[in-house]
């Protein structure tokens, strides 16, 4: 796909790559290399939107912890 037709990168389309390729080949697959293949972008564009592999990471804990719904308060425990 040509670039002009590729979706721009952003951290959350980073974040949400990584965390499919991670399901996919598993964590310990899982590098800025392949992320960017991933993304047909190389490896170094990442890097505009992460620092490094920790922030990644670090990213996607937290956008899967964020797609937890707690359950509402005051209900039956059970």
């Amino acid at each position: 796909m040509p670039a002009s037709r590729r979706p721009p990168l952003s951290p959350k389309r980073i974040l949400l790559a990584a965390i499919k390729l991670a399901d996919r080949q598993g964590l310990e697959a899982l590098s800025m290399r392949k992320l960017g293949t991933t993304l047909k972008v190389e490896a170094m564009s990442l890097y505009n939107h992460v620092a490094n592999k920790d922030e990644l990471l670090d990213g996607m804990v937290d956008q899967i912890i964020g797609e937890i719904t707690l359950p509402e308060r005051g209900g039956d425990w059970r």
